[in-house]
């Protein structure tokens, strides 16, 4: 989805491009912070598993959203 969309920038112009340019670096940090909610799930200990799982679905949650706006 972002090589797509960075490709869709390469070709746009001036305000289009920027918008584009906004969805990828939006996209970028919803994969980050959903990799770091999950790496943090796997370093958990079983007491905090609970609230690093909730963590990790509401970034996933977030990320797809992000992805199906941009569709």
């Amino acid at each position: 989805q972002i090589d797509s969309l960075m490709e869709r920038a390469s070709n746009a112009q001036d305000t289009e491009k920027e918008a584009v340019n906004r969805q990828v670096e939006m996209m970028k940090t919803q994969r980050d912070l959903a990799q770091k909610a999950l790496n943090d799930l796997k370093g958990a200990d079983l007491a905090s598993w609970k609230n690093h799982q909730d963590h990790v679905r509401l970034a996933l949650q977030d990320l797809d959203k992000s992805t199906r706006t941009v569709r």
